[in-house]
């Protein structure tokens, strides 16, 4: 069974620019982005939002990023509503009620799947059999609010698998059996999912995110001069769904 969700990012505005200038150095100036950002959000777009956040600082240097945290998708729309936090990231699509409030830029695509060797008899792990371990979690001292503080998961996320509402990242599924008493996943092989390998230079991460896109994705919406030896360019980039 496979679950496939929308990463995106929650932002009032967003302006993404390309630089190219001559091999003179420029005059040194402050970077006006420079300052300290609070970002939070679900889960299941914190992967592709750490690794963007981690480019981005590799650029301005002179950025601090705080939280980075899953605090579920509802909590990190209605904290950009209300100003708590800078920038937000959820891992499905807006709902009604949000739509108008924030706006929502895609960044990429979130799958999580549970494979099954075609030997097995079992031919698939539904979310209902998963969904039984964290349930049993609900029954034991600390219950949910102390089972998703060992995951290192939003309650909001540790509820929607309970449900059988979603599917775990296969980190969480990893940790769970680690962490948890007496929790063995019959069809996975906790030893095999390893830690993500960090994005560690913003060329990494631009052809990474990009890879996908084609020439008729890409339009140059505006151009102009930034300084004296800079043109900047905005693109709309359409991304492949």
């Amino acid at each position: 069974m496979r679950s496939l969700r929308t990463v995106s990012l929650i932002i009032t505005a967003a302006l993404f620019a390309m630089s190219c200038g001559t091999a003179l150095p420029a005059p040194a100036t402050a970077d006006p982005l420079a300052g300290q950002y609070i970002v939070n959000g679900g889960g299941g777009a914190l992967d592709n939002v750490k690794a963007l956040t981690d480019a981005f600082k590799t650029m301005h240097q002179t950025i601090t990023w705080q939280g980075l945290a899953d605090i579920g998708s509802p909590a990190g729309v209605n904290l950009v509503v209300s100003g708590e936090i800078d920038l937000g990231y959820i891992s499905r699509d807006l709902t009604d009620a949000e739509k108008g409030k924030v706006v929502a830029i895609p960044i990429g695509a979130s799958g999580t799947a549970v494979a099954v060797a075609a030997s097995n008899p079992i031919k698939s792990m539904t979310k209902d059999q998963v969904a039984k371990i964290f349930t049993k979690k609900l029954q034991e001292p600390g219950g949910a609010k102390t089972a998703a503080k060992e995951l290192r998961i939003s309650l909001a996320s540790f509820y929607k698998y309970a449900k059988g509402d979603d599917l775990p990242r296969m980190e969480v599924l990893r940790d769970a059996q680690e962490k948890w008493d007496g929790v063995k996943w019959d069809l996975i092989d906790v030893s095999q999912i390893t830690q993500k390998k960090k994005i560690v230079s913003p060329e990494q991460f631009v052809l990474s995110f990009l890879q996908e896109v084609r020439e008729e994705d890409v339009q140059v919406a505006k151009i102009g001069p930034k300084g004296a030896r800079m043109l900047q360019v905005l693109l709309n980039i359409n991304f492949p769904r």
